[in-house]
């Protein structure tokens, strides 16, 4: 028994380190809203859509330890990355490469062109976390909101705002609790993020709102409520949870809902 949660623990940490788990819970989500809509269910586009969010990912956290020493970096994703930068931006220079190409060859000129924008607005997310504001800028929004658009923007036909702006308000919700849990870590690393300013109790209230407007929205059951119930359960009890396990717990949830969602 110890030996098998052993193995589970080093493939939940390798998933984080290496941020496969966001580019899992990516094409996961894209898989749903494929077959939830109707739409084509390509190959390529998973393959493009999970390069896209490694590259954006690993990119940001690399800069993040670029500037930084070592001793301060306290998360595990984030030692990974310092210690293993340079094969890291070797890898992503190729993957880069990887993917520009399987675009070109196998995407419209529409879907080129849109994927251009998220560039362009990924690069202006960086510039401004990275250079222009990077103790004072609240990343949790544009990162929902890139990765939200990221997953939706191959999906034909196109899905309607209204089912985007759901999804990246519970990518928001992801961003905060986590943001939240790992305040103390920011503060050493002299950044605020949006989620250390907010309390326990607020951080609940905010997850109470959400399932309410989720709830007007659809009375019947549904995957968006189902996510924030489960997120608020596991904060009445995050004081019992380290903080890489409480990163992965959340992540499970937001793979394992849409699967689920699918198959019942």
């Amino acid at each position: 028994m110890k030996n098998n949660f052993l193995k589970l623990y080093h493939k939940r940490a390798f998933l984080s380190n290496t941020s496969f788990d966001a580019v899992l819970i990516g094409i996961t989500w894209h898989s749903y809203f494929c077959i939830q809509t109707g739409a084509e269910l390509k190959i390529i586009h998973l393959m493009i859509i999970g390069l896209s969010i490694w590259l954006g990912y690993m990119s940001d956290r690399l800069f993040d330890v670029e500037k930084l020493p070592i001793e301060t970096l306290w998360t595990r994703r984030h030692l990974f990355a310092k210690r293993n930068k340079g094969s890291l931006w070797i890898l992503w220079a190729l993957l880069l490469v990887v993917n520009i190409g399987m675009s070109i060859a196998y995407l419209e000129a529409k879907q080129l062109f849109i994927g251009l924008q998220l560039t362009a607005f990924v690069l202006l997310y960086t510039l401004c976390n990275q250079y222009l504001f990077k103790k004072r800028f609240p990343k949790e929004f544009f990162v929902a909101l890139l990765y939200a658009y990221g997953v939706f923007y191959l999906i034909e036909p196109n899905i309607t705002n209204k089912e985007l702006y759901l999804f990246a308000s519970v990518c928001l919700l992801n961003c905060l609790l986590i943001s939240k849990k790992e305040a103390s870590i920011d503060r050493v690393n002299e950044m605020r993020s949006i989620g250390s300013y907010l309390s326990d109790s607020v951080m609940q209230l905010v997850l109470l709102l959400f399932s309410i407007i989720y709830f007007l929205l659809n009375p019947a059951p549904n995957i968006y409520l189902s996510i924030s119930l489960s997120l608020l359960v596991i904060t009445v009890y995050q004081e019992r949870i380290d903080t890489e396990r409480y990163r992965a717990l959340i992540e499970s949830i937001y793979f394992s809902y849409p699967v689920l969602f699918l198959l019942f």
